[in-house]
């Protein structure tokens, strides 16, 4: 049998001041939310048509990038919007996924070679891979330190879609 022996200090804390945090993390999601519609027209601006919709849903923002021939969901680039890291530490993990394409070694095998020259990069960014058939082949951890922070999302995560764009274009079968 468990006994209970009162609430924590920590519990006391959060329930004297739920409200004042509860509006802090609504205002941290607006302003995320904001922040990912200003890449989103960033990203639109430097990628055209390519980058078609941005989606938030439970806690995430999707960009969708899309083939320019066929016009189906090429790869999806998601980022967890309301991480405190953006605001305190001005990083991002950024997931790079290709649903279609994750089974076609014509164009996994080249987006392996990518993943390992993204880890040796510069930037030092760690860079974590995933099973070829999960949603997500690969996620960046960006920094967007810097007197712009959309400006340093999308010189650091447009390339890599720009990358992935020439490796499905040069696929000799497939969808695309």
């Amino acid at each position: 049998m468990t006994s209970f022996t009162g609430f924590s200090e920590a519990a006391r804390l959060y329930a004297a001041n739920e409200e004042i945090v509860d509006a802090m993390y609504g205002r941290l999601k607006a302003d995320a939310v904001s922040y990912f519609d200003a890449v989103h027209g960033e990203l639109r601006a430097r990628l055209g048509p390519r980058i078609v919709e941005l989606s938030n849903t439970s806690g995430y923002s999707y960009f969708r990038v899309r083939a320019q021939r066929e016009g189906a969901e090429l790869a999806s680039v998601w980022v967890q919007r309301a991480d405190g890291r953006l605001v305190r530490d001005a990083k991002v993990l950024v997931g790079f996924g290709m649903p279609l394409l994750a089974a076609q070694p014509n164009v996994l095998t080249p987006v392996v070679e990518l993943v390992d020259q993204l880890a040796t990069g510069p930037d030092g960014e760690r860079v974590q891979r995933r099973k070829p058939t999960a949603a997500t082949l690969f996620q960046i951890d960006v920094s967007v330190e810097g007197q712009d922070p959309v400006r340093a999302f999308c010189d650091r995560v447009a390339p890599v879609i720009e990358s992935i764009l020439t490796i499905v274009g040069k696929a000799p079968s497939g969808p695309f």
